[in-house]
């Protein structure tokens, strides 16, 4: 089921040891890996050594981080690459010790099964990474998304396009049957349909499958996977393939209920997310700030690099969107934190095998995954909020405002501004340009 990218032999060989485990000569190894504030974690002579263990998570994507890095900078081999950081350098992190102590207190007392997690500020900045094992690292470990892919394959892009709105409706029903053996699909996490229209606020709260999927078929395949590719570089070469060979119908599941080949990690999905917070900007996920040799000349450092993915407009309704998911009667209710400003989105594959939350709040992204374990529940929005009320003030800054979008009411029966004779009201956010008509079907 799990969707392993193959290491290298070389990072394969990167043996963690802890401090406390090592001899002497060990021990007079240089520190080469600091924390934000310049406090060691870990050495590297060939392999990497860690003071603490829990560190793991984050101290194994910024090895393979660094070791980009120079292969890049200075056009050497992997290899060689390893060998310049072992002999020269000092490396700089985004790591911020206490954000990871207090997250990893919370995620060791929840989570009982093979889990990690990754906590972004919004800008990109890895500040925590954990896994819950001490040699598979969960915390860059790629595997199916489920229903958390959909803000972004389907929702966003969709808005940004103007197909859809707030409001929009699509009817709860399955779009085919399947041949063999003449069962509906997509199925709904209940296995039920309501044969209702749903609106696309109720579906992401809900996470309807059967709508996500009729507005990918109308948004089109390939304009949600040039979205994705172009503005967060994902991998959809083995989709492009099966579309090469079949047909566009074979990946709607891949694309609009999270069943991507190539897998996403929880690093990913914290910056991917962060945009819904930021009014829009994609910064990639980073966890390197300075390279410098030993004596003291900088080979790398890391300047910020935003691309907007979408309007701050889009950003700010997706938001309010996915506030709704941590309402009493959403998903992921077990993220809502009194007092908070959190907006995010569940996630679960076929028998439970992936349990997701990702969210954000005004300053923070987090993304939290597990698979099923012992236990068939979705675990991950609490541990999300047990991981955010340890270490930050939930109810601290705002999200950027946006003038140009309304709260309007509309009639719960069309998803258009509420008319005169209309019985069933609802409320929304809408862009001065996709704010839909006046109904006149209410009579």
């Amino acid at each position: 089921m799990y969707l392993k990218k193959y290491t290298s032999f070389l990072l394969a060989a990167l043996i963690l040891i802890c401090f406390s485990g090592c001899g002497q000569e060990k021990k007079d190894k240089k520190l080469y890996f600091v924390d934000s504030e310049g406090n060691p974690f870990a050495q590297y002579d060939g392999e990497i050594g860690l003071s603490d263990m829990s560190y793991f998570g984050f101290a194994d994507i910024a090895l393979k981080e660094a070791v980009s890095i120079i292969q890049r900078q200075k056009g050497l081999s992997e290899t060689e690459a390893a060998r310049f950081l072992k002999n020269n350098v000092y490396v700089e992190t985004t790591l911020q010790k206490d954000v990871e102590e207090k997250a990893n207190i919370s995620f060791k007392n929840v989570i009982g099964s093979n889990s990690g997690f990754a906590i972004t500020d919004l800008k990109g900045a890895v500040l925590a990474a954990g896994s819950s094992s001490e040699t598979e690292n969960y915390a860059n470990y790629p595997t199916y998304a489920g229903s958390t892919i959909k803000p972004l394959s389907v929702y966003a892009p969709g808005m940004k396009k103007g197909i859809l709105n707030w409001s929009s409706m699509q009817k709860d029903e399955p779009i085919k049957y399947i041949e063999e053996t003449n069962s509906p699909w997509p199925t709904n996490a209940d296995g039920k349909y309501s044969e209702k229209n749903i609106s696309v606020s109720d579906a992401i709260a809900n996470s309807t499958n059967t709508v996500a999927v009729k507005w990918l078929k109308e948004i089109g395949v390939r304009n949600s996977i040039n979205f994705l590719e172009d503005n967060f570089g994902m991998d959809f070469s083995l989709e492009k393939e099966i579309i090469k060979e079949t047909s566009q119908e074979e990946v709607l599941g891949n694309v609009a209920l999270g069943y991507l080949k190539s897998g996403v990690t929880v690093q990913d999905m914290a910056g991917y997310y962060a945009v819904f917070a930021n009014g829009g900007n994609y910064y990639e996920p980073y966890t390197i700030s300075r390279i410098m040799t030993e004596n003291g000349n900088v080979v790398y450092e890391h300047t910020d690099k935003s691309k907007t993915v979408i309007s701050s407009e889009t950003s700010y309704i997706m938001n309010k969107l996915l506030q709704r998911v941590v309402s009493p009667l959403g998903t992921g209710k077990d993220a809502y934190i009194e007092g908070g400003k959190i907006a995010g989105k569940t996630g679960t594959t076929d028998g439970n095998s992936d349990n997701w939350f990702v969210g954000v709040c005004p300053s923070y992204s987090c993304a939290v995954w597990h698979d099923n374990g012992a236990s068939d529940t979705n675990r991950s929005p609490k541990v999300f909020k047990d991981i955010m009320t340890n270490f930050v003030d939930i109810s601290a800054g705002e999200y950027p405002v946006c003038d140009s979008v309304n709260m309007e009411i509309y009639c719960g029966d069309s998803g258009k501004i509420i008319g005169e004779n209309c019985e069933l009201s609802e409320m929304g956010y809408f862009s001065k340009e996709n704010t839909p008509e006046k109904c006149s079907s209410c009579k």
